[in-house]
């Protein structure tokens, strides 16, 4: 890969094509030695955080009232746009 852009004007990484095939290695050996990387639950790298599951705070959330301006509007134009 070096020999082919030697003398020519490119990008440098992490932008060029070099920067963007050392990105997906890097990714693919962190997937491929991470436990249940596609995952929270059981992956070692992320943290387990105990999680509420009420009802009446998920529809808040779904329906744009938690209380939280930007939380709310990012919803609503979620929901307006998909």
């Amino acid at each position: 890969l070096d020999a082919a852009v030697a003398g020519r004007t490119h990008t440098k990484p992490p932008v060029s094509l070099h920067g963007q095939l050392l990105w997906r290695e890097f990714f693919y050996l962190c997937s491929a030695s991470t436990p249940h990387f596609d995952r929270m639950e059981g992956n070692p790298r992320c943290k387990q955080i105990p999680w509420a599951r009420d009802a009446d705070k998920i529809t808040a959330w779904q329906e744009a009232r938690t209380g939280f301006p930007y939380i709310d509007a990012i919803m609503t134009q979620l929901r307006h746009d998909g």
